[in-house]
């Protein structure tokens, strides 16, 4: 039914396009990935051989390597990403928003890719750029009727939204203190939290106002999850930089307010139930609980399980293993310790995740 339904509303281009989007969003969140790119594949071939919007067909292109990112996935992502860096620049438009948020989009693919890899000091040009393709589109999206103007094309075609400015904001603070971590540079990164932090209270409250008077509020009405996820995602760096600097209280305090954002919304907390165990188990080992970091870690486990698909789930297995032989490790199990790093290392050979592997090897030495 869904293959007919996709291939009739090929008559209705700006539906047809709306379909697919929807249909990669959903399986997205799934965690499908595979099928989600398919779609996404889908309607680059579709925008390739009909002549529809450069803007909507990077877009697309864009996105499956967003995709191919969060599967870590860096064969079919170079493959991916590869023709975007030109189709970008030869990309002529009036519309400052869509071109900025074209090389937007490809700069924060690129530096999430380079940190994900453990390359973080030779990301810090790129991030440059990103930072001051941000701060140049803010300024030229400084007031409502502009913005509105900017965003909303002439061609329906092109009408396909990714993140408004505030959140494109947020997302550059933290792919910068994640960086800064990345590469110890934590006095840094401890500073631009409470800066990210601060800008996150104030969208809340101006949420609030533009959801209800402003000509934005179709943004700004399903902008409130997006921020809350952002928010949580900065209370887990700010916990886990404390724990590196050995501040223990502060990372007490981010935990709680971590789960505090969670508790509220149940949405984001069957999101995040997984790490916040993690988070009580990295706690629960930085205080010397080694029973009760066992215990979290296992939980962390168990729901991960619960959420995955099979590709997550050998990832998952793999990082269990590599978690309880370092647990071991340090509690001077040392036969226990080699053997459950042995399986962890022999499940992370068969994975394109380096990290894994260098990890375990590090651990094994």
């Amino acid at each position: 039914m869904l293959k007919n339904m996709i291939e009739s509303s090929k008559a209705l281009p700006v539906w047809h396009l709306r379909l697919l989007f929807l249909i990669g969003d959903i399986l997205f969140k799934e965690r499908d990935y595979q099928s989600a790119a398919f779609f996404m594949n889908q309607g680059i071939l579709f925008c390739s051989q009909n002549r529809i919007s450069s803007f909507t067909h990077i877009l697309f292109i864009l996105t499956k390597g967003l995709i191919h990112l969060v599967q870590q996935n860096a064969s079919d992502l170079q493959t991916t990403m590869e023709p975007c860096a030109q189709m970008i620049e030869n990309y002529q438009t009036n519309n400052i928003y869509q071109s900025e948020i074209l090389k937007i989009f490809f700069l924060v693919i690129q530096v999430a890719y380079f940190t994900q890899c453990g390359q973080g000091k030779s990301v810090k040009t790129t991030l440059k750029s990103l930072q001051h393709y941000i701060q140049s589109l803010a300024l030229k999206l400084n007031d409502e009727s502009q913005e509105q103007q900017l965003i909303l094309s002439q061609d329906p075609c092109e009408n396909f939204f990714w993140l408004h400015k505030d959140h494109l904001g947020i997302l550059t603070f933290l792919l910068v203190i994640v960086n800064y971590i990345q590469t110890g540079s934590l006095t840094k990164a401890d500073k631009l939290i409470d800066k990210c932090l601060n800008n996150i209270h104030i969208l809340k409250t101006r949420e609030n106002l533009l959801s209800k008077n402003s000509a934005l509020s179709w943004i700004y009405n399903n902008s409130a999850f997006v921020t809350r996820k952002f928010h949580y995602l900065i209370l887990e760096n700010q916990m886990r930089n404390h724990l590196t600097i050995g501040t223990r209280t502060k990372a007490l305090k981010s935990l709680n307010e971590a789960f505090q954002l969670c508790h509220k919304d149940k949405r984001l907390f069957d999101i995040y139930k997984s790490q916040l165990h993690c988070l009580l188990g990295l706690y629960s080992l930085s205080v010397d609980l080694k029973e009760s970091a066992i215990q979290h870690f296992n939980e962390s486990l168990k729901e991960a399980i619960v959420l995955a698909n099979s590709e997550d789930l050998v990832n998952i297995t793999a990082n269990a293993y590599l978690f309880m032989g370092h647990i071991c490790l340090i509690t001077n199990q040392l036969q226990e310790s080699y053997n459950m790093l042995v399986n962890g290392l022999d499940i992370a050979e068969k994975m394109p995740d380096l990290k894994l592997k260098i990890y375990a090897t590090s651990l094994l030495r």
